[in-house]
């Protein structure tokens, strides 16, 4: 299947507010991300396939899996991504080392808060709260070797906890059109909170930057706890409005390059594990799971059809 780079830009959303420009005096020198692979797990290239349509690009977190009590041969699993990525009528998503799942094999949560916001600003391509899906399927065990992702904790009110002074952005592993891939870590500072949404700012990307492709993918903190799903990026504003001061990464080399804005729901956290409790899994993997998807009650998720 081809995809044209436009493609990819429309999937990914921008931030719509002007972008000023940047001082070049800000650009800080940052050292790599912290070489601890074992800590920093899950993030996986997703491809939603359309039958009609170019389809789309992004990343996901693999947040769960839990041996089906009934069926022990088989898991169930689930992965954290941005609803913008799964908005069309798919027919099929391609998870890097999973396999493809055909869209009647998926249990898909969504806040109804996301749809509401997008059916108000979607004309601005606007980052909105809300926009995180879960996407759960059964596989067999013997195809998820991989260990779930950590998960940051949350707050009462069901805010997710930032407790380490750095936070880690994670670019796709493959390339994508306008997209080096390469699965780099960015290093990022929290900025704000506004409208539910956490603000990071990478003031020296280490030779990458966050653009179509990468969106759904990982924040991380220091500890390699999953903090959200990347759902906007201002380098793609930069870019798109040739505001760039700096040559775009090649994805290969460590230099210079812009700084730029990530966004994403600061109640991601809190949301998933509301999901995950009413479809009977849990992050703890040694724990089965008993309940089918037909059974949870949550008004977000539904099981998927042709």
């Amino acid at each position: 299947m081809n995809y044209h780079p436009f493609a990819l830009i429309i999937v990914f959303s921008i931030f719509s507010l002007a972008y000023g420009e940047h001082d070049d005096k800000k650009v800080q020198s940052r050292p790599l991300a912290a070489e601890q692979k074992e800590l920093f797990r899950g993030a996986t290239d997703i491809n939603v396939k359309e039958s009609d349509g170019p389809g789309s690009l992004c990343q996901s977190t693999f947040v769960s899996r839990n041996q089906i009590a009934s069926q022990p041969q088989k898991c169930r699993v689930a992965f954290l991504t941005a609803a913008h990525c799964v908005d069309s009528s798919f027919e099929a998503i391609e998870f890097s080392g999973f396999g493809e799942v055909k869209r009647n094999e998926l249990v898909l949560c969504r806040p109804r808060e996301y749809l509401r916001n997008k059916a108000r600003i979607w004309r601005d391509n606007s980052s909105v709260a809300g926009d995180l899906a879960t996407l759960v399927f059964d596989i067999p065990c013997d195809k998820t070797k991989n260990e779930p992702a950590l998960l940051a904790p949350i707050a009462p009110d069901g805010m997710t906890l930032l407790e380490t002074p750095h936070l880690f952005l994670k670019k796709r592993t493959s390339a994508a059109p306008g997209n080096p891939g390469g699965g780099k870590r960015i290093q990022a500072d929290f900025k704000g909170l506004e409208k539910k949404l956490y603000t990071f700012h990478a003031p020296s990307p280490q030779g990458a930057a966050i653009v179509g492709g990468d969106s759904g993918g990982p924040v991380f903190d220091e500890k390699g706890r999953l903090v959200c799903p990347m759902i906007a990026s201002s380098y793609e504003y930069l870019r798109m409005t040739e505001k760039l001061k700096e040559k775009e990464p090649d994805g290969k080399s460590e230099r210079k390059a812009d700084p730029f804005e990530v966004t994403c729901d600061s109640r991601a956290i809190g949301k998933l594990k509301e999901y995950l409790s009413s479809l009977g899994l849990s992050p703890d993997s040694s724990l089965p799971v008993s309940k089918n998807p037909s059974e949870q009650k949550h008004p977000d998720c539904a099981q998927l059809k042709m």
